[in-house]
């Protein structure tokens, strides 16, 4: 089971939306700047990646992040878990299975499903 987007904060403010999610949700595939192009020639977005954190809690997460108004690709997983929970760019989950399903199937029914 997922765990939802960031819960209210103290005051009961309802947090925005993690930054990967917004790119996701507003993708535009004529914007360079929201794609970069692998050695096959593919266009990457996020490159979604699971991992299990020192506490023994799975969070789904992007190798690719915006930076300074730039893509930025990750080139180790931890690197990338670290930057993105810093930054509450992180989906939580209970379980493995579920945070690697998330990982793969993260772009179905978005405006990234059928983007290439």
């Amino acid at each position: 089971m997922c765990i939802p987007n960031p819960p209210p904060n103290k005051a009961g403010i309802q947090q925005p939306p993690r930054p990967y999610q917004s790119r996701i949700d507003n993708y535009d595939s004529t914007d360079r700047s929201q794609y970069l192009v692998n050695q096959k020639g593919e266009r990457e977005t996020h490159r979604m990646a699971a991992e299990v954190d020192e506490n023994g809690d799975w969070y789904a997460f992007p190798m690719i992040v915006k930076r300074k108004g730039k893509l930025h690709k990750f080139t180790n997983s931890a690197e990338a878990m670290a930057w993105n929970k810093k930054h509450n760019n992180v989906k939580k989950f209970d379980n493995k299975e579920d945070a690697m399903h998330y990982s793969i199937n993260y772009k179905k029914g978005t405006p990234l499903n059928n983007k290439r």
